[in-house]
């Protein structure tokens, strides 16, 4: 980049940035005072809102990052303008394209930031808050494995092999103890529901364990009225968004091939994959916006014209994922109609504006 284009790039990086933050700020506080409900149930103290507030940073910071981007490049931009420097830029022989181009660079500094957030630091920030949270609201000690979720019920153990959306067990082993630690009992489960305060096993099968033999039996289903704490459950079911793009469509493939329904995972992943274009377009959307009509307002008015913009972009693109939910239209389509949307907005804008 050359020397205006760094200087255009900078200022819409930094007014970014600090727009983010600025919005970071409220959601996280927001979080706070919603995990503050539990605080005193259990082991869930002061300390534990706190983290679980401060997990929801990345979580929220990819989500909310194309309106930030949008924000920013308004103000950055609005601020050269209405300082005379986009013009003595213009005047100094630098074209609206390279204007364009400046902001677009920009926008590609921070996709490896978006990479990090989304893959790396999400998944993580929000597995982390999902454990700390199971360990502080549940009664039984537990721990996660890489085969599922272990569970001591009185003198017995549960294993659960993977949590299912809606907080269905599937693949459940149950061990009975004896007062002396010798097995008597293994139970194998299909799949497990909590239903009128007790569990409902289906696809059962048992055996019995004695001195001289092994009793074999099967049930298609069972009930059981003490098993695994529902609270463990509720905090340890696995949301898309816990997931890095390519665990997401692992997890996508075995839905599919277990005749499972997968959209809630397909929206996340397609958002995953077009949250950076997201950005670019955001970013490309300020130039003609700010040159055409924002060239001297006030930032409070910029400000307001941004949010009107980001929350329309924001609803549509949450509305057509519930529109994908609902009525199984295909999810990349829901997810990619609003960037289409916007970006063919801003190339109708910039062409009036030639």
């Amino acid at each position: 980049m050359n020397l205006m284009e760094r200087y255009i790039a900078g200022t819409v990086l930094r007014a970014t940035l600090l727009t983010l933050l600025t919005v970071l700020g409220l959601l996280v506080f927001f979080e706070f005072i919603d995990a503050m409900e539990d605080v005193g149930q259990g082991d869930f103290g002061l300390l534990t809102a706190i983290i679980i507030a401060a997990s929801a940073a990345p979580r929220f910071a990819f989500d909310v990052l194309p309106v930030a981007a949008l924000l920013g490049s308004l103000l950055g931009l609005g601020s050269l303008a209405s300082h005379g420097e986009l013009g003595a830029m213009r005047a100094a022989g630098m074209s609206l394209r390279g204007i364009v181009l400046a902001v677009i660079k920009a926008g590609i500094l921070l996709l490896a930031g978006v990479f990090v957030i989304g893959d790396v630091l999400t998944p993580a920030a929000e597995q982390y808050a999902q454990r700390l949270k199971a360990d502080t609201l549940s009664e039984q000690v537990s721990l996660t494995s890489q085969y599922g979720v272990w569970a001591r019920d009185g003198l017995g153990f549960i294993n659960v092999r993977r949590i299912a959306p809606g907080g269905r067990l599937e693949d459940v082993y149950i061990y009975d103890m004896s007062s002396i630690g010798e097995l008597q009992l293994a139970t194998h489960a299909a799949s497990a529901e909590y239903v009128d305060q007790e569990w409902t096993l289906r696809g059962v099968r048992e055996s019995q364990l004695s001195e001289n033999h092994v009793l074999a039996r099967t049930a298609p289903e069972t009930r059981r009225a003490a098993l695994i704490d529902p609270v463990l459950i509720e905090v340890s079911v696995m949301e898309p968004a816990m997931l890095p793009i390519w665990e997401l469509r692992q997890y996508i493939d075995y839905l599919q091939e277990n005749g499972q329904s997968s959209t809630a995972y397909e929206v996340e992943f397609w958002n995953k994959v077009f949250t950076p274009f997201s950005i670019l377009v955001m970013l490309f959307l300020a130039v003609p916006v700010v040159l055409g009509s924002l060239r001297s307002v006030s930032i409070g008015q910029r400000i307001f014209v941004g949010a009107f913009i980001g929350a329309g972009f924001h609803l549509l693109t949450r509305g057509l994922s519930y529109v994908a939910l609902v009525y199984q239209v295909e999810p990349a389509l829901a997810t990619g109609l609003p960037l289409v949307v916007f970006a063919a907005g801003g190339v109708f804008l910039l062409w009036r504006l030639r």
